[in-house]
């Protein structure tokens, strides 16, 4: 297991993202947009919602668990402490829509971010977004 990077490198005008709270929603950002295999260095190793849709879109307990692992892997290349909640809520029992719930406490060895992001799915593909964050230090 690699160490945690205290800051985040970008390559935007900002350069070094140090503030917890840009890097927590950097990270999440980049599994939205990330596609699995973006390169030949890391062929199949790349998290992505898209990918996670593709394979489990239509089965909401699978993909919490794969939705779970991926922020879990994305997450702990940049935080000391990561602990993440994956939670399915069906919005009908005869329609192919659901709700994923994803909690979770993010700690860079000084600050603490508490991540809450609502998905939600209709037919397997992500519709919506909302989140509701705040920083603790």
């Amino acid at each position: 297991m690699s160490t945690p990077s205290p800051d985040m490198l970008t390559l935007t005008v900002e350069g070094i993202v140090t503030d917890i709270a840009k890097k927590a929603n950097r990270c999440f950002a980049y599994y939205l947009r990330s596609f699995h295999s973006q390169s030949t260095a890391y062929l199949g190793r790349v998290n992505s919602m898209s990918h996670d849709v593709q394979q489990y879109g239509s089965n909401p307990e699978e993909m919490t668990s794969a939705v779970k692992q991926s922020l879990e892997s994305i997450y702990r290349e940049h935080f000391d402490q990561v602990t993440i909640a994956v939670r399915t809520k069906r919005v009908s029992e005869y329609r192919p829509e659901y709700t994923l719930v994803i909690s979770g406490t993010l700690s860079d060895g000084k600050n603490q971010f508490n991540l809450n992001k609502v998905l939600n799915f209709e037919n397997g593909i992500l519709a919506d977004i909302n989140e509701e964050n705040n920083q603790n230090g």
